[in-house]
């Protein structure tokens, strides 16, 4: 086993990893500094303290989702992935995309689209958002029941974009 190698064809990008781990660090300074109610968006990884300026829960909406999923949210973070915006078509004519299942490498599903996860920090909601992603929408909507997580599953049917949400 720790003989074997996979060859990827494109460039792995890492970033996303450290996205969320900085988001935190600077919603940590924002209260160290007296800050009570922000916002911070990082390209969909975003952290949310306190109230909007109507004194109410941050409202977000859930991206590719009509009519519009709006989560009212306050003191989390939320943070989304999926395959809607990199994928890719590899040398020898695959459909693949960013999201490497560690045991199954070489395999992606095209049926899940997204999902986005919320959490106390930024860097969880990323990392649950990866998990349940590759985990596909019936064992990770499963798990994500079962811990309590926040979650919304986008998955495609039949041309369709379906929601499915853990229960609140």
């Amino acid at each position: 086993m720790w003989g074997e190698r996979v060859r990827f064809d494109v460039p792995l990008d890492f970033s996303g990893i450290a996205k969320g781990y900085i988001l935190d660090i600077l919603a940590r300074r924002l209260r160290n500094d007296g800050w009570q109610n922000f916002l911070i968006d990082a390209g969909g990884d975003i952290v949310l303290s306190g109230v909007n300026v109507q004194n109410e829960y941050w409202r977000i909406d859930a991206e590719g989702v009509s009519p519009a999923s709006i989560l009212a949210v306050r003191d989390m973070a939320i943070a989304t992935s999926g395959i809607t915006r990199r994928q890719w078509i590899d040398t020898e004519g695959s459909r693949d995309h960013h999201l490497i299942h560690p045991k199954h490498p070489l395999e992606f599903s095209f049926d899940l689209l997204s999902v986005t996860a919320l959490s106390e920090n930024a860097e969880r909601s990323d990392f649950l958002a990866k998990i349940l992603f590759l985990m596909g929408r019936e064992a990770g909507q499963a798990f994500a029941t079962k811990h309590r997580i926040p979650a919304i599953f986008l998955e495609e049917r039949n041309g369709r974009t379906v929601l499915f949400k853990t229960p609140e």
